[in-house]
């Protein structure tokens, strides 16, 4: 019988090979389950599977059923488990570049698109990836949020799974490029000097060139990937272009790099609110930033804080319960003494300074 792999218990009997990636079964038909079997699953990202209808000791099984709230707690725990493997994935990849100079796409795509396919029908979670990174693995966990981000976006708008992994993939593979630079840059825990900038910025031409060297990698991701990091108003970099002459899957990347960059924890760069970084895009910047998308950028990313705790800079504690519904700009928050405040995000005299 097929159940889902949260109301397994010890001594259920597989009914099938678990296979994933490889040809070798993670768990072959027949095992005898223990708690670190279930554990491996869970870890792996299974969700159902089939189990004999009688345990090891030959009583009949029966499964309990699960609650709502079960079901959201495992998805959530699943989404973690996967993110964290992907962001492992693309660790080891990295450093392979970074040692060997040998790099090897499918083994980060893979589990990316994995993740992805798990994310991109659960809404809000696209823009919580932040919650799920390290400080100590920053280059390796916000290029995958960025990608997850970016692919989500362009579905959200365009509805072509196909064409959203594409735009995950060329993500994915925009930054590979620091795997050139001097690992002491990397290794940094503070912010970046001037000199130190102008060396992140050739990480863009290193992954252009890495990959110009590589079979099987189209035009289409190495335009994303020598573009990513141009503004519509021509002051982006290398190639400083502008406005229609940057292709629409840099466009995305654009801004989904931008909100992760600033938001993961990090200690290259003065970190921001989801909402510090909106306003950039849309009050303090908005000529860099192709405003199609960061309207669908706004209008999906602010719901997705409501039920959030906020620190005010006056010290004041609140918890986020609405947004207007038409600007997305204006959120009410219930004070620690159960008052509401409308709080206009346009307004400096507003300025949240933690978000949790």
């Amino acid at each position: 019988m097929k159940i889902h792999v949260e109301q397994l218990k010890s001594q259920c009997v597989l009914d099938e090979d678990i296979i994933l990636n490889t040809e070798i079964p993670l768990i072959e038909k027949d095992t005898v389950l223990e708690d670190k079997h279930i554990d491996t699953l869970k870890k792996f990202g299974v969700e159902y599977l089939e189990i004999e209808p009688w345990l090891a000791n030959s009583k009949p099984f029966f499964p309990q059923e699960l609650s709502e709230e079960q079901l959201k707690r495992y998805q959530y725990l699943e989404i973690e488990n996967l993110f964290t493997m992907t962001v492992l994935s693309y660790k080891e990849v990295f450093l392979t570049l970074q040692s060997k100079g040998i790099l090897n796409v499918s083994d980060i795509y893979e589990p990316l698109k994995k993740l992805f396919l798990n994310i991109v029908n659960k809404k809000h979670l696209p823009f919580l990836l932040h919650r799920l990174c390290k400080i100590d693995d920053y280059i390796y966990s916000y290029n995958v949020a960025t990608a997850v981000l970016a692919g989500y976006l362009f579905y959200r708008n365009v509805g072509f799974i196909e064409d959203a992994l594409n735009i995950c993939k060329a993500s994915m593979l925009c930054n590979i490029g620091l795997a050139k630079l001097n690992p002491k840059i990397l290794r940094k825990k503070k912010l970046f000097t001037k000199s130190e900038v102008a060396q992140w910025e050739k990480h863009v031409l290193f992954s252009y060139e890495i990959l110009s060297g590589l079979p099987g990698i189209d035009l289409f991701t190495k335009n994303i990937v020598i573009q990513h990091e141009e503004f519509l108003d021509g002051t982006g970099f290398p190639l400083k272009i502008k406005k229609d002459k940057i292709c629409a899957g840099a466009r995305y990347i654009s801004i989904a790099e931008k909100y992760y960059m600033f938001l993961c924890p990090n200690d290259y760069f003065k970190s921001a609110t989801p909402f510090e970084i909106a306003l950039r895009f849309v009050k303090h910047q908005p000529e860099k930033f192709d405003q199609h998308i960061v309207k669908l950028f706004i209008d999906e990313m602010f719901p997705a804080f409501v039920g959030s705790s906020v620190v005010f800079q006056d010290g004041t504690v609140g918890l986020i319960s609405s947004f207007d519904k038409k600007t997305k700009m204006e959120l009410t928050v219930i004070l620690e003494k159960e008052d509401e405040k409308r709080v206009n995000l346009l307004d400096s005299k507003n300025l949240i300074q933690f978000v949790f």
